[in-house]
Formats: C-alpha cells, structure tokens, sequence
C-alpha cells in the first residue's frame, strides 16, 4: 500500500444495523449488484462496493461480517478475506475516491473509507472515464504510428500462425476504439461541461508490406495489457477482460483458437499474469457470459460442426456497458422510491435503530441521480444508434 494512503484513523464502532433496517441494506446491495452484473462487474466487486456505499468506513475485518451476515441465508460463509483484500486493493490502486489508512491503536489493521457523496463520485467516475479515453486514444495513436513503420508479411491463416491477428483487421478495429474514446471525451466533457482539449495529431505514415517481424505478437501482447489494465474494462473479471481484448484485435474465433492465443500469450508473458488461468473450462463460461451480455455473436459455417464466434461492433460493445447498467439503474428507482417512502411513513418506529439514517441517506443520494445519468444515457442511446 503506497505511503500517502496509510494516514491513521479511529475506527468506527457498531458496523451491523438493526435486524428490521438489514432488510433495506440487503435489498439495496440486491439491487447494486443487479445494476453491476449488465456491465460484467462481478457480484463479489458489487458486494464490497455495496458495503462502503453504505457505510462509508470499514475494515477488512468488517467487510468480512457484513459479507457473513448477508450469506447465512444462503447457508454460504460469505466472501473470503483473501478475495476481500485483494478487491480492496485494486479499488484504492483505481484512485476512484477510495482510500486507506491506518487504524488507530491497532497494528497492522487498515480502514478503508469512500467519498460520502454518491453524486460527487458518481461525477468523478466520469471524469476520471474522460482522462483514461485520453491516455487510451495517446496509447493506441502511438502503438498505430509505430505499426505502419512495422516490416509486415501478408498474412496467412495456418495453424502456426493461428495466435497471430491479422494486421489490417486488428488495427483498424484499434481506430474505430480510437474514435469510440474520442467520442467519450466529447460527451461526457459535455455532461460535466468540461473544457475539451485538442487531440494530439498523428503523423499519418504510409503502411509497409514486407516481412514479417517476430516482434509483432509482442507488440500485440503490450495492446491486449494495456486495455486489460484499463478503467474502461475494470469491472469484467479478468478472464473475461481478455477474452473481450481478443474479440476486438481478432476477426473470428473458436472456442479451440482461442485455447491455442492464450497458452501462446501465458508463455511470451512470464511476467503478467493476465493470461494466466484461462483453461477450456474457464473459455467456454468466458464466451456464454459475453454472448449473454449480446457483446459478442456466434454462428457456423457450411459443412462445419464447431461454433466461430465474433465481435461485430466495436463501438456497440464500447457503449453497451454503460448503457445497460444505466438502464438497470432506472428500472430500480420505483422499488427505491418505494423504500424510500416505506422508511419515512416508518420513521417513528425506525428512526432511532441503527442504520436508518444512512439507508435514507444512500437511497435518497442514488434517486437524485436521475436528472444526470438520463442525460448521459440519452447520449449513449445516440452513439448506439449511429
């Protein structure tokens, strides 16, 4: 955990709420973590995030008990403390307004603790999505520049080569999630009414066709980490991030093709751990969660029995993320006006229990996020139907 992060805070006492206010925290993290599931994060990602939303400060070891408490019904442990720490660490590394510190008096134990205004983070997500589109459209800009000096043979579809994209087609899928990104800036630079600044302009080099570079999949492999690492994709799981990597950079793909890319990614890659993981088992679930979230097709070619399955937009799957979950969120706000409205005609018996003013408050913060995430998904909706 990096220095700066490790300031010391007094821990907060009683994290559980009372028994009749638990049955509004439980459906509030049902609903979040139905919001989640249709722009692929996780439920255990949705979990933690619920809790912190909710409670604004907590420990890992509180994590663990919210998480406990929330399982017993389903006769689970809840998530492990393993998986909690690790979770929590990406969230602090992502700078998306979590942070951590020290617990006062106590070694070795940290809180982490999230911007108490939901909108306030809701709009610092956004801007942050702007500066990774900007750094994302530098990236691919450069890598593009430095393709079209690149000694490129044409390219062939043989069973050696198989791990291979075809050049052209990676490419100019790259420039389509160039635009895509460019397109975010301008929008959400609208909403947020940021000033928007020039992209930087690419020298436009003429493409060489001559021999193939062996240094070519390595070239891909620095591509397919980056975006993996991105906030843009943050919230797939990371078998999934890269399966969704491939489906851009390639043009059709098996279930059996796709085995061969990642064993051949898993050894030019010692060092990542991206590739790592990803057998049969974990492809073919990879392949049904993508084609359920309608980001990827599949189909058959005459005479063949196998499935080739592909991405047929880029700039479709870009915004269907966002998209979908914003819709999610509107499909939940009369249930939470109804809790809302249940919690204050229950305020003479609630309002002294544990936990009611922080269900009011993180249910009345998400309902007045309407005016804004209806204009952002009006501009998605835009950008979907062009």
């Amino acid at each position: 955990m990096k220095e700066e992060n490790q300031k010391t805070t007094e821990i907060r006492d009683n994290i559980v709420f009372d028994p009749e206010i638990r049955l509004f925290e439980r459906k509030f993290i049902d609903c979040y973590v139905d919001t989640g599931i249709v722009r692929g994060r996780s439920s255990v990602l949705s979990h933690i995030l619920a809790y912190l939303l909710i409670h604004e400060s907590l420990t890992q070891s509180d994590f663990k008990t919210l998480s406990n408490l929330y399982f017993e019904n389903h006769k689970k442990k809840g998530i492990s403390s393993g998986l909690i720490s690790k979770i929590l660490s990406e969230l602090v590394e992502r700078k998306i307004g979590i942070t951590c510190s020290k617990v006062l008096g106590a070694k070795n134990k940290f809180i982490y603790q999230i911007n108490s205004d939901v909108e306030k983070l809701v709009l610092n997500s956004f801007q942050l999505a702007v500066i990774n589109s900007r750094h994302t459209i530098s990236f691919l800009s450069e890598k593009i520049e430095c393709f079209q000096t690149m000694e490129i043979s044409p390219f062939s579809k043989t069973k050696l080569s198989s791990y291979r994209p075809n050049p052209s087609f990676a490419f100019s899928r790259l420039e389509k999630l160039i635009d895509c990104h460019k397109q975010d800036v301008k929008n959400i630079s609208a909403l947020l009414k940021l000033p928007v600044s020039k992209p930087k302009k690419v020298q436009q080099q003429k493409r060489k066709n001559i021999h193939f570079s062996g240094d070519f999949c390595t070239f891909i492999s620095e591509i397919i980490q980056y975006l993996a690492n991105s906030l843009q994709y943050m919230n797939l799981k990371s078998d999934y991030r890269v399966l969704f990597i491939f489906f851009i950079l390639y043009e059709e793909l098996t279930q059996e093709s796709l085995r061969e890319i990642t064993l051949h990614f898993e050894s030019v890659n010692h060092d990542s751990k991206i590739f790592t993981g990803m057998s049969a088992g974990a492809i073919s679930l990879g392949l049904n969660y993508l084609l359920e979230l309608g980001v990827i097709s599949r189909f058959k070619k005459p005479n063949e029995r196998r499935y080739y399955y592909q991405m047929e937009s880029v700039s479709y799957s870009h915004f269907y993320f966002l998209r979908e979950s914003i819709q999610s969120y509107f499909k939940w706000i009369p249930t939470m006006e109804d809790w809302l409205k249940e919690l204050s005609e229950r305020a003479p018996q609630l309002q002294a229990r544990s936990g009611y003013n922080r269900m009011v408050k993180i249910i009345t913060q998400f309902l007045n996020l309407k005016e804004f995430l209806s204009s952002s998904l009006e501009f998605l909706n835009n950008e979907l139907e062009t």
